[in-house]
């Protein structure tokens, strides 16, 4: 399955696989123009987190995603 979205600046596509407990987000691809980012700055730490992804739940109208320890690598609100 395939999923398509934006950092910011670049937009990425990728895939994704979902099992029972689990949600496998990767490898993203950037999409479109080159944008200069430093390594570790906020569009590189959601790429990060979306790649690192291992599970992803939901609380109230906020969706968490988890690592493979069950750490939490990013929260997201849903748009109003």
């Amino acid at each position: 399955m395939r999923l398509s979205g934006s950092g910011g600046c670049n937009a990425f596509s990728g895939a994704f696989a979902l099992g029972k407990d689990s949600v496998r987000i990767g490898p993203l691809v950037p999409i479109g123009k080159p944008c200069l980012t430093l390594p570790g700055a906020q569009e590189d730490r959601f790429f990060n987190a979306l790649e690192g992804t291992r599970a992803a739940h939901l609380e109230g109208d906020q969706l968490v995603l988890m690592d493979a320890a069950g750490h939490q690598l990013a929260r997201f609100l849903k748009n109003p």
